[in-house]
């Protein structure tokens, strides 16, 4: 089983995701923080920011990082299919 390398993880998910997950976990971004930068510097910046969050956030953010990389291919698809998970 590969190690799960949660900064690569990041990289792979669009914006507007990360947006809505922040929004979900009610998460407070610095002001005038811009969803609208490059992918790549999007990413770095989200790094940045996940690194620096108190210890329950980040216990959080791992557990719900680590659950979507599991779902996030064929064997966690088929397996979701199977039982009817819904992300």
């Amino acid at each position: 089983m590969a190690v799960f390398n949660y900064r690569q993880f990041i990289r792979q998910v669009p914006g507007r995701s990360w947006k809505f997950y922040c929004q979900a976990r009610r998460l407070t971004l610095p002001e005038g923080f811009d969803w609208d930068l490059p992918h790549e510097k999007l990413a770095t910046v989200l790094i940045a920011f996940f690194e620096n969050l108190n210890q329950d956030a980040t216990d959080e953010l791992q557990r719900d990082l680590r659950m979507a990389h599991d779902f996030a291919n064929r064997r966690g698809i088929k397996v979701s299919e199977m039982t009817g998970s819904k992300l």
